[in-house]
């Protein structure tokens, strides 16, 4: 994940965002200057998270060869950047919210979505060397792309923008066009249903586990994907404690190469049922969800509605001792 997190940056270097054409008054530029290099220092400490965690499970070989101290600070820090650059986002959109910078910013988050998801789809790799000279030189532009593409939800942008006061500005229509295709993945939204191929090539549609009684926790994930191996033992602990009480995991993976993403399960001791059409980033679960970015979850009530989307960590436990107390 991490490499192709870096490889994206890269890329989006070079595209640089040359186009913009801000007519704000000089102040405005400032802040908004500003509140990129918030983002930029922020977002640099979690691409370095990112180097150190592939490197340490390069270092062991598999997840579940790490020491547990070490991976419960690898993890914590993940999950505490990830918080420091969600809050310090929505503190700037807040703050801004009676002038045009938040309309900007956002504007800025669409122009790149796309962007990301080809570079993320085709990039598969980028040295130690370069990713560190990349997390030091990157503009915070970029960063603040990067930012939005990984860690910004939907979701987010459309709470802020039922009261922002610049909403129906021009500048947004792409936003709102983007929102409206994401409403299935909103709280309270039932299941769409699909079709996939398990393990052993026998097609599952999601509706064999959701809307059957059970909490289901879809989880995206793929076998060359860091951060995703890093949030396995939770999931695991998550499964033993909580499977007898009503919950089930269906893991849907992005891989392409059926081998690799039988090594992994095996390796990490995923015992939940395992979906893939092997088609990589087209993923036809992850293009129907909306997917942009992994590990991402969605979890869905026993009547097969959905009940929360991007709980990792942290939050996931929390949910799950909420609703299971």
């Amino acid at each position: 994940m991490k490499r192709i997190l870096l490889a994206a940056l890269a890329a989006a270097f070079a595209i640089g965002m040359s186009g913009q054409n801000g007519t704000a008054v000089d102040t405005a530029e400032q802040r908004l200057s500003s509140i990129q290099n918030g983002i930029r220092m922020r977002l640099k400490k979690t691409v370095r998270l990112f180097v150190q965690t592939d490197s340490l499970l390069h270092k062991y070989g598999a997840i579940g060869n790490v020491p547990a101290d070490a991976l419960k600070q690898m993890t914590a820090g993940l999950e505490d950047a990830f918080r420091q650059q969600e809050e310090f986002f929505r503190q700037s959109l807040e703050e801004n919210r009676d002038n045009l910078i938040p309309a900007r910013l956002i504007a800025q988050y669409g122009k790149q979505i796309e962007t990301y998801s080809q570079v993320f789809r085709n990039c598969e790799s980028l040295s130690e060397h370069a990713a560190a000279a990349h997390a030091d030189s990157i503009p915070a532009h970029v960063l603040f792309s990067a930012l939005s593409h990984l860690e910004l939800q939907w979701d987010d942008v459309s709470r802020f923008l039922e009261t922002y006061p610049y909403k129906d500005h021009d500048m947004l229509q792409p936003i709102r066009q983007e929102i409206a295709l994401c409403t299935r993945t909103r709280p309270g939204k039932p299941f769409t249903d699909f079709t996939m191929a398990g393990p052993d090539g026998t097609p599952r549609r999601l509706s064999d586990f959701v809307g059957k009684g059970k909490y289901v926790l879809a989880d995206f994930w793929a076998s060359w994907c860091g951060p995703c191996r890093a949030e396995m033992p939770s999931l695991r602990e998550a499964y033993n404690r909580y499977a007898a009480k009503g919950l089930e995991i269906v893991g849907i993976s992005l891989d392409s190469d059926k081998r690799a993403w039988m090594q992994a399960t095996e390796q990490m001791g995923i015992t939940w049922p395992q979906l893939s059409d092997l088609k990589g980033w087209k993923n036809e679960a992850a293009v129907l969800y909306g997917i942009h970015s992994i590990p991402a979850t969605i979890l869905f009530d026993p009547e097969g509605n959905i009940v929360a989307t991007g709980l990792r960590g942290e939050a996931l436990r929390d949910k799950l001792a909420e609703i299971f107390k």
